[in-house]
């Protein structure tokens, strides 16, 4: 995570003002409470850049709540789940040792990754992620859990049980 070399807020209220003028290319995005600079690429797509602080005074932008919507990964979970997966050479090797994923998704036509290899049960708050590429390569990622799909599992479960008991 990011995090600001200052605590000392935005003083001068740039950002909120230019949210309403159409001549500064800055959005905001309530759901994580985060300002970003937009940028309308020729191809038509969008780049956003978070902006951590104001560029006129240098004060932090807003507090992010981004964090608040994955689970927290220990150094020690990271450790068990890294001699978990160790290093491996091929498909075979990964689903050998892990089974079968449970995503298992074509990769994109633009990239080199012709594969994507997704677990999901090895750990409460990770995901483990194998890229395979065209050449042969085998990258591993690890990701902490969307909070809110733990959370949608968790009352999903709890009204199973409590309709099994009525």
């Amino acid at each position: 995570m990011i995090t600001s070399v200052t605590q000392v807020p935005c003083s001068c209220s740039f950002l909120q003002n230019a949210l309403n003028d159409e001549r500064f290319p800055i959005g905001f995005d309530a759901q994580v409470n985060e300002y970003f600079f937009e940028h309308k690429m020729s191809d038509g797509g969008t780049l956003s850049i978070r902006l951590l602080h104001c560029p006129m005074c240098g004060g932090v932008a807003s507090h992010s709540t981004r964090d608040k919507m994955f689970a927290a990964l220990s150094n020690d979970e990271i450790q068990r789940i890294h001699a978990k997966v160790g290093s491996y050479k091929s498909v075979a090797d990964v689903e050998r040792e892990l089974g079968s994923p449970d995503v298992d998704q074509k990769g994109s036509p633009d990239s080199q990754i012709i594969r994507i290899l997704t677990y999901k049960k090895l750990s409460k708050t990770a995901d483990v992620q194998f890229s395979i590429y065209a050449d042969g390569r085998i990258e591993g990622a690890i990701a902490p859990k969307h909070v809110a799909t733990a959370e949608r599992k968790r009352r999903a479960a709890s009204k199973t049980k409590s309709k099994k008991k009525l």
